[in-house]
């Protein structure tokens, strides 16, 4: 897993290799919590789904427009198959912070689990019934019996530097928006009161 791009629009990359893959193709989804400072947009998804770019599964509705003090994590499925190499390119949104006492807040995101569904078939490197979850299959809102299976990573969980607004400017800001505010409804008022006066004389 890496993050491709800067500021509040990223790109999750996943790149899945299964070294011992079963005889038979099966399919695997990614289980990747994202932080309550992070979101994904459904609209966009569907978007790249329809151009069989991205498959994916959410639990619950994103508010897209939410700041991330009244936000919450959430988990998101991102499906792919045993085959062969397999890449997910995740578009990631970053929310809006409350100004805080630095420039920067950290926002970290943390290695996903890995699921298989292999369809009856056994798999070698797990048979712990524990290891076994009830969760939405690929093709269908149907449960499905995913294997959670451990997995090598070569990456570690990753950690953005989001720019917030710094708290000890904000006295500062809103003594100059409200001053500009003034200025600029002085400067209206004469205009129009010239305006008015104007017209007065023609009259």
């Amino acid at each position: 897993m890496n993050i491709q791009q800067s500021g509040f629009h990223r790109i999750v990359k996943y790149i899945t290799v299964f070294t011992e893959p079963p005889e038979k193709p099966c399919d695997f989804h990614l289980r990747q919590t994202l932080p309550s400072s992070a979101y994904v947009s459904v609209d966009q998804l569907d978007d790249l789904k329809r151009f069989d770019k991205i498959e994916y599964f959410i639990e619950s509705n994103v508010d897209v427009e939410s700041i991330t003090s009244k936000s919450s994590p959430f988990n998101i499925y991102l499906y792919g198959d045993t085959a062969s190499l397999f890449v997910i390119q995740l578009p990631l949104h970053l929310r809006y912070h409350s100004p805080g006492s630095s420039s920067f807040v950290k926002v970290s995101l943390e290695n996903p689990e890995l699921f298989v569904d292999c369809h009856g078939q056994k798999l070698s490197n797990t048979t712990l019934d524990d290891h076994i979850v009830d969760l939405k299959c690929r093709k269908s809102r149907n449960q499905c019996k995913w294997t959670k299976i451990d997995y090598e990573t070569h990456s570690e969980p990753v950690a953005m530097n989001v720019p917030i607004g710094y708290e000890n400017f904000s006295v500062l800001v809103t003594a100059v928006t409200i001053l500009t505010s003034w200025i600029g409804s002085f400067y209206i008022a004469r205009a129009i009161t010239r305006k008015a006066a104007a017209l007065k004389n023609r009259l």
